[in-house]
């Protein structure tokens, strides 16, 4: 899981120093956050590390320390942040960044080194053979979160075609309360999931039975909810926007 990892971040990194004329260009419009793009580079390396060790915790069941690592993580992230953004503001975006990422990855490994001492062999052919099936699995993963983004990013393309960005900001509001919802019950049920169909990924039985059970519960927990932030959004939108105009 780590050599997997380490390759990973590194594959990573090194992708975004190679597009990030390309990502700038597309983002901005311009080629003038060449750099900082470069300098977000190693922050690829550090969330594939920490990924991977979240992972491992996930996988021999040890939720407390998933829990206790998710705390440590929200905290580095709020202490680390905070004095880059009060100093220097907008221009301390990519550094807040770089150093949160970082600081959450130790906490990671804090937590899961005395339980799994760290070993690595980048050129052991036989570690990416036993993980070649973890990657397959996870590739449905990684292609449900690309399509995902490509349809966001599309509707709020269309709608600022044909309508403002207050139409955009507005359907951006409705969208992230919806969606905030959802990934607090994806997150809650996940630390449990994943290994579980990890464990019977041989079988395709036994793995769509998990599969179908993991949708039900989600359909069920989330549909009340989702009906219910429909049916009020008009009104829950224009309290908050209200809320924030009134803060300012």
């Amino acid at each position: 899981m780590r050599t997997w990892g380490v390759w990973t971040g590194l594959a990573g990194m090194l992708l975004c120093l190679l597009f990030s004329p390309v990502i700038s260009y597309w983002a901005f419009d311009d080629t003038s956050h060449i750099l900082p793009l470069c300098l977000l580079s190693p922050v690829m390396g550090f969330m594939a590390v920490t990924v991977g060790e979240i992972s491992i915790l996930k996988a021999v069941r040890r939720l407390k320390r998933v829990a206790l690592v998710s705390v440590l993580g929200a905290a580095a992230t709020l202490l680390l942040t905070v004095p880059f953004y009060y100093f220097w503001g907008m221009s301390g975006v990519v550094p807040a960044l770089v150093v949160s990422t970082l600081g959450v990855m130790a906490a990671h490994l804090s937590l899961s080194l005395p339980v799994f001492p760290w070993r690595v062999n980048l050129l052991s052919r036989s570690h990416f053979r036993k993980g070649w099936s973890m990657v397959r699995l996870g590739v449905p993963y990684i292609m449900a979160t690309a399509v995902n983004m490509s349809v966001a990013m599309g509707i709020s393309l269309f709608i600022t075609n044909w309508g403002s960005l207050s139409d955009v900001g507005l359907y951006g509001m409705g969208y992230n309360l919806v969606i905030t919802y959802a990934g607090v019950v994806f997150t809650a049920v996940d630390a449990d999931y994943f290994p579980r169909l990890s464990s019977v990924n041989a079988d395709a039985g036994r793995m769509n039975l998990a599969i179908n059970r993991q949708i039900k519960v989600c359909v069920l927990l989330m549909s009340p909810f989702l009906v219910l932030f429909m049916i009020s959004m008009p009104l829950v939108i224009r309290v908050l926007y209200y809320l924030v105009l009134s803060y300012r």
